[in-house]
């Protein structure tokens, strides 16, 4: 006799569920993800004047860094590099994350808060993960059945952590008043080179006023409905397909960072499988 199983749990189950497929995923937000904080701090390399040259050696504020202030730039800038193409390549994530990690969040420590955005918590949520739980490995050989174990679970909490900072952001969008202020009213009134690319300035800026308010509505929604629509219900792939192309429309209408969009868009990688009709309810309902 079946027993039911809730969505979530099938949701879960098919996660956490070894096997290589879900390696192959992984491996894929792996190297989107390791290129997308590449070319976030693209800026300290051709501007570091800008984001590190204007205090002296003595005054630069390292509060919470790893590595001290008297290690040079160029040689965090080097670690992090080595890092990203070590997690982009694949051989080790965990010592590519774990690089990357120390060499940038050291850099970001130096005064340097033009690079500090929204996306980059949700970055260092992901490198400590890949080094508690290690990444995809080699995809060319033959994975033995503990690597198979460890990169499910390291996919796992990587879903739940963006799921749950999207769902964390609706519930702050909703403590500060977010449908009263309209703030997406105001970002569409900006001019050029400010927060809209410029085709939407010129496309949408007419229409502020209503539009504005169509977006912050349907914005709190998703962040709000989304993330307990995957985990609650048996949605098939349409939400993660709804999922890209939401974080896909910020980019394109807003200057958001790459990163933003490889942390949050690509992560539908991740727990697209977790979305999808398989076996795992007929195990869970044994």
């Amino acid at each position: 006799m079946k027993k039911w199983a809730s969505p979530h749990a099938v949701f879960l189950l098919r996660l956490t569920q070894p096997g290589v497929q879900h390696l192959r995923e992984l491996r894929a937000f792996e190297m989107i993800f390791f290129a997308g904080l590449a070319v976030h701090f693209l800026p300290y390399i051709w501007n570091q004047d800008r984001f590190l040259g204007h205090l002296p050696t003595h005054q630069v504020l390292d509060v919470g860094a790893w590595l001290p202030a008297t290690v040079p730039n160029p040689v965090l800038l080097t670690l992090g590099y080595l890092g990203c193409l070590v997690g982009i390549l694949g051989p080790s994530v965990r010592v590519g994350a774990l690089l990357a990690l120390v060499a940038f969040q050291s850099l970001m420590s130096r005064n340097s808060n033009a690079i500090h955005t929204l996306a980059i918590s949700q970055a260092w949520n992901i490198l400590l993960l890949f080094m508690v739980g290690g990444g995809s490995q080699w995809l060319g050989r033959k994975h033995p059945t503990a690597d198979v174990t460890r990169g499910s679970w390291t996919r796992t909490l990587i879903v739940y952590s963006t799921i749950l900072g999207v769902f964390l952001s609706a519930l702050e969008k909703l403590k500060s008043g977010w449908i009263e202020a309209r703030p997406m009213t105001t970002l569409l009134s900006f001019p050029e080179n400010h927060v809209l690319r410029n085709w939407a300035v010129h496309s949408l800026g007419h229409y502020a006023r209503g539009l504005g308010f169509v977006l912050t509505f349907a914005t709190l929604m998703f962040e709000l409905f989304a993330p307990l629509a995957l985990t609650l219900t048996a949605s098939g792939r349409a939400l993660p397909v709804l999922w890209v192309c939401f974080f896909a429309a910020i980019g394109l209408t807003f200057e958001v960072p790459t990163l933003f969009l490889a942390t949050y868009a690509g992560a539908s990688l991740l727990f697209c499988a977790g979305s999808q009709h398989g076996r795992g309810e007929d195990e869970l309902a044994r």
